[in-house]
């Protein structure tokens, strides 16, 4: 259920002076469903409830809002898992005339954190980065993070680099237990590039994002259960804006993770292999606007996630998806897309032939 709550923070600097003054509130479904090719081994699906407010308090001062509530049902053990999350508080300063970038935030319980026995299988499908469910963390304590970040012009480029900590209270991950889990501390420290470049005649702007994150050991009862390695982010976004079409988004990410210790006889030791793989993903959006009022969006995209040393743990997964973005009005407008999604989860005894659908919607009004 770990989830590393500092953003990257030089992505903010990708926000103009004039997008933080802009407010804007989000209503968002998102229906995702899988099953394996003989249907038995797999069968879930979740719906999601997305919510986001971003509120400008001055030109310098921001306020964000979100929540993730959601419903999962795995039918193969005609089991279900509803869990509203944590509601995520952040707060943004910008200062030096946008140059430097202040950030803490906090993520709140809003249910019970403790699951039960028959919810222990959904809770493991739904914070599975490979299947890609829009409520992946069911379960959480409390956190707090904070931040701080700068960027320079440097020729044609801006350069940025930042650092984060995040902190989370202990919690009782089970509910037949009382027994306490306290995760430990992240230190992240990011750097960013940004330079405007060009794909044949039409201007592009590249964004480039690099974050390390170092773990602190996580305690159970008091006592040393484990210790993640250092996990290495690599992040790309190209944006095109050619002439007869809407910008189009090309977008990469990449993730390397240090094999971790884990707790023995003699206290915490190193892994006898890395329980992580190399995940890496590729994503393509392009929109074509068919009227002043519409706008039709494709995205595409691929996710790779190499086996972990252990030989288990990978995968890969297709998506395609197409829909249309209405403007209903000049602030409010509503997305609607929806596609398939096929892929392949690799174990020790095999490959297991995956594959879905999703529907998503949001809608958004700015002021």
């Amino acid at each position: 259920m770990r989830r590393t709550l500092v953003v990257m923070l030089t992505a903010a600097f990708a926000c103009s002076a004039a997008a933080q003054r802009n407010g804007r509130l989000e209503f968002g479904l998102a229906l995702r469903q899988w099953e394996s090719a003989d249907t038995t081994t797999l069968e879930v699906s979740q719906i999601a409830v997305p919510i986001r407010l971003d509120l400008p308090l001055g030109s310098r001062f921001g306020l964000t809002l979100k929540s993730n509530p959601g419903r999962t049902v795995l039918d193969a053990a005609d089991e279900e898992l509803t869990a509203v999350g944590n509601v995520v508080l952040k707060t943004s300063w910008y200062a030096l005339d946008q140059t430097l970038l202040l950030r803490a935030g906090c993520s709140v319980p809003t249910a019970s954190t403790r699951l039960s026995q028959e919810e222990l299988p959904i809770a493991a499908l739904v914070a599975s980065d490979e299947l890609g469910f829009a409520m992946d963390s069911p379960i959480d304590g409390f956190s707090a993070t904070a931040g701080i970040a700068v960027a320079r012009p440097w020729g044609e480029n801006t350069l940025a680099g930042g650092i984060g900590y995040s902190v989370r209270a202990r919690y009782q991950p089970y509910e037949d237990s009382d027994e306490e889990l306290d995760p430990g501390e992240e230190l992240v420290f990011t750097a960013g590039l940004y330079r405007r470049v060009s794909v044949g005649s039409a201007p592009a702007l590249l964004k480039t994002d690099v974050a390390v994150v170092v773990y602190g050991s996580d305690l159970w009862e008091g006592d040393e259960l484990r210790r993640l390695g250092p996990r290495t982010d690599i992040r790309g976004l190209l944006t095109i804006y050619p002439r007869l079409f809407d910008p189009v988004e090309v977008r990469m990410w990449a993730r390397f993770r240090a094999a971790g210790k884990a707790d023995s006889d003699a206290g915490l030791v190193d892994e006898d292999a890395n329980s992580f793989g190399p995940e890496g993903a590729l994503r393509l959006r392009v929109g074509y606007v068919i009227a002043p009022w519409l706008k039709a969006e494709a995205t595409g995209f691929l996710r790779i996630e190499g086996n972990n040393g252990y030989g288990s743990g990978g995968g890969r997964v297709f998506g395609a998806s197409i829909g249309p973005r209405l403007r209903l009005g000049r602030q409010t407008t509503l997305t609607i897309d929806g596609g398939t999604l096929s892929g392949t989860a690799w174990t020790t005894s095999g490959e297991t032939d995956i594959s879905g659908l999703e529907v998503r919607s949001v809608l958004a009004r700015t002021w």
